[in-house]
């Protein structure tokens, strides 16, 4: 019996197997996970070192050609790209598709690591980031109040990250911003000169004096104990009273002799700000197959339960969500199905 005919003489069977077809079809796209971007791994890894206090130029010297140098060697790159900017290396190194980027980040450490003796001693460890679509943040926002961003940051460190964590599907959350806290000594040149120390004294004694460490092992019986020095400042006043030098008199110059010690703020260069108002970017990413936009949902929902418990002057600026996206683009493709 041919297809037409089956068809027409079965039109009941015929009916309800496409009922049937349409049915199955509706629970698959449901179940389907929805991606604003492919999962790509584009061949492609960054190498980030961080050298604090140097010039482009310096960057470019001692720390971005010694890394050139050092991964040239390594199997399937297809192009090499560096910019050295102030107090920051960032080296772009792209492999031939079909490359193991796992094996290739491997390599490219294994390489670093060769080159380390030659990097300065200031210079941070040069990171390997491999760059993938799917890590990219799902939501982002900018979150604005409190009297400064450090108090801020730290509301969001202690009060939304440790909840947002525990959420099906996200993966991480970063942040961005923020005031850092700093015990500053502010010197004053005519005190340093007037009792003959130079800036470098200062740097030394003080530098050598905020450590803590290891003065071995005790053992008692069966049972062993690890001896440590604290020696790590906890507050401006050890500062101001650590000693410096002996004048000639036999009098011991203290750090508040030849300066002030008072809490402050890490110098900022750059700024982050939302709708003209100091920032602290919070991001959110998803975790591998995990449904984007179930994730946002989930994340948004959760946000405005946190809200309530949070002081007032705290407002959360949505400035991307990819959820959003994809909501859009799965509406379309239901009435382009529907209507044709």
């Amino acid at each position: 019996m041919k297809l037409p005919e089956f068809s027409v003489n079965r039109r009941v069977t015929v009916t309800m197997l496409t009922v049937l077809v349409v049915i199955l079809g509706l629970v698959a796209f449901s179940m389907l996970g929805f991606e604003m971007l492919p999962d790509l791994d584009y061949p492609t890894i960054s190498i980030v070192t961080y050298y604090p206090g140097s010039s482009s130029q310096d960057v470019e010297e001692v720390v971005t050609k010694p890394l050139e140098t050092a991964i040239a060697g390594v199997k399937n790159i297809k192009n090499l790209k560096s910019e050295s900017m102030e107090n920051i290396s960032l080296i772009l190194v792209e492999f031939v598709w079909g490359t193991n980027l796992d094996f290739a980040a491997q390599d490219l450490r294994d390489a670093i690591d060769i080159s380390l003796d030659y990097l300065p001693d200031d210079a941070n460890r040069p990171m390997v980031v491999k760059f993938n679509l799917a890590e990219m943040p799902v939501i982002y926002y900018g979150v604005t109040g409190m009297e400064n961003t450090f108090q801020l940051k730290k509301i969001l460190e202690d009060e939304i990250e440790p909840k947002l964590k525990h959420l099906d599907g996200v993966a991480s959350i970063m942040m961005m911003g923020g005031d850092e806290p700093q015990k500053q000594i502010i010197i004053d040149k005519v005190k340093l000169e007037q009792n003959g120390i130079s800036i470098d004294d200062v740097v030394h004694v003080v530098g050598a004096q905020n450590l803590n460490m290891s003065a071995g092992y005790v053992n008692e019986g069966i049972d062993e104990y690890m001896i440590r020095s604290l020696g790590q400042f906890k507050s401006t006043e050890e500062i101001a009273n650590t000693p410096i030098s002996v004048s000639k008199s036999g009098k011991v110059i203290y750090v508040k002799d030849i300066a002030r010690v008072e809490d402050g703020f890490k110098e900022v260069r750059y700024d982050i700000r939302t709708n003209g108002k100091p920032t602290v970017m919070l991001w959110i990413s998803k975790e591998s197959g995990a449904n984007t936009l179930e994730v946002s949902k989930i994340v948004k929902s959760e946000l405005e339960k946190i809200l309530t418990t949070l002081p007032e002057d705290i407002n959360f600026v949505e400035i991307f969500d990819q959820g959003e996206i994809v909501s859009r683009i799965t509406a379309k493709t239901g009435n382009t199905v529907i209507y044709g």
